[in-house]
C-alpha cells in the first residue's frame, strides 16, 4: 500500500489531475475547482443531517455508538474505546474533515492509500478553503493568536466562534 503519492508526482499534481484543485495564476496559488467546492458544500449539508460521527464510523468500519465525542474545553476528541481516533479544534472542523475525506475517496482514490499523518495534514489544509462555517454558515476569518505560544493565526467563524484551524 502506498503511503504517499508516486515518486516524482506531488499531491498537488495528483489533486489537479483528479479535478479537485486548479492553479490560480493571479495569486500563484491553488484553489478548489468549482465542482469540487460545490460537492463539498453539499456533502457538509448531508453530514449535518446525521452528524459527522455517523459517517466517521462508516469510514472506520465501526458502529457509530462505539465512537465517543468529547469536548475538552475547545478541543474535541473522538475515541473508539480507549483509542483516540482524532483531535479537532471544533465540531465544525470535524464536520469539514469528514465531509472532505468522504468526498476525496470518490474524487481521488489514492486518498485511501495515504498514511495517517499525511491525510491529517491534507484535511487541515483543506479547511483553509472554507469560506463559511460548516455549523452555522457564518463567515470564516483569520484571527491573530491570543496565546504567545501559538505563532499561526487561527481561522475562526465570525458568527459562532468555531475554530477551524
Amino acid at each position: 500500500m502506498s503511503k504517499s503519492p508516486e515518486a516524482g508526482v506531488s499531491v498537488i499534481e495528483e489533486l489537479t489531475e483528479a479535478g479537485v484543485v486548479t492553479a490560480d495564476s493571479e495569486q500563484d496559488d491553488i484553489e478548489l475547482t468549482d465542482s469540487f467546492h460545490d460537492d463539498w458544500q453539499r456533502r457538509i449539508e448531508q453530514l449535518e443531517k446525521k452528524g459527522p460521527i455517523h459517517y466517521l464510523a462508516l469510514m472506520l468500519g465501526v458502529e457509530p455508538r462505539a465512537l465517543t465525542l468529547r469536548d475538552h474545553g475547545g478541543q474535541f476528541t473522538v475515541s473508539h474505546g480507549s483509542d483516540t481516533i482524532g483531535e479537532w479544534p471544533s465540531e465544525a472542523a470535524i464536520l469539514a474533515d469528514v465531509a472532505v475525506a468522504t468526498l476525496l475517496l470518490e474524487w481521488w482514490p489514492a486518498w485511501a492509500d495515504l498514511d495517517g499523518p499525511l491525510r491529517d495534514e491534507l484535511l487541515a489544509r483543506f479547511r483553509v478553503f472554507l469560506e463559511t462555517c460548516p455549523d452555522c454558515e457564518g463567515e470564516i476569518e483569520p484571527r491573530e493568536p491570543d496565546d504567545t505560544d501559538r505563532l499561526v493565526p487561527q481561522l475562526v467563524c465570525s458568527q459562532c466562534d468555531a475554530v477551524l484551524l
